[in-house]
């Protein structure tokens, strides 16, 4: 397509709002500053891999700001459902119950669970992660950790997980 640069909602300066990531040493080179919105970023990379288009799964949750979007790729192996607590007012450990159901019926056993989370409130800069790997402290640009996935069993023709306030997660059905 000939895309030599892409930025997303600024620039690379620490001070630039909006920026995925920044760089609070220049002009001199510094480890990056790795922003929440390249998690959230992340995250949609996740969900919308395989050239992913909507599709029906039927979600539901004790908290009416829980909103959710069902993705399947093209080659129609793998359903994931972004699940999203936007309960701002919510305190900690004011969990949502989460059940996520396919229109067509049961799937496989067990679905993964890989989680979007901010220690702190909604306004937090560090302490972020997405499947456990944070890039906070890293020099090299790459996430530290280990990438952690739940696993949700099928109960009742669902799945279900607990969402904490302020975070997301990405639910993945192998679905052949």
């Amino acid at each position: 397509m000939g895309v030599s640069q892409w930025n997303f909602h600024g620039g690379p300066k620490a001070g630039d709002h909006y920026t995925p990531v920044a760089f609070p040493g220049l002009p001199r080179s510094t480890a990056p500053d790795v922003r929440p919105l390249f998690y959230g970023m992340w995250a949609a990379t996740v969900a919308t891999a395989n050239a992913s288009s909507s599709w029906a799964a039927a979600v539901q949750s004790s908290n009416p700001a829980i909103k959710a979007h069902a993705l399947r790729d093209a080659a129609g192996a793998t359903l994931r459902v972004v699940v999203i607590h936007k309960d701002l007012a919510a305190a900690a450990g004011d969990d949502a119950r989460v059940s996520v159901a396919l229109a067509a019926g049961g799937g496989p056993q067990t679905a993964t669970l890989l989680r979007l989370e901010a220690a702190g409130n909604a306004t937090a800069r560090a302490g972020v992660t997405f499947a456990g790997q944070t890039f906070d402290g890293s020099a090299d640009g790459r996430p530290l950790g280990t990438r952690v996935a739940e696993s949700v069993p099928l109960a009742g023709g669902a799945y279900a997980f607990a969402l904490p306030p302020r975070s997301a997660a990405v639910l993945e059905i192998a679905l052949r």
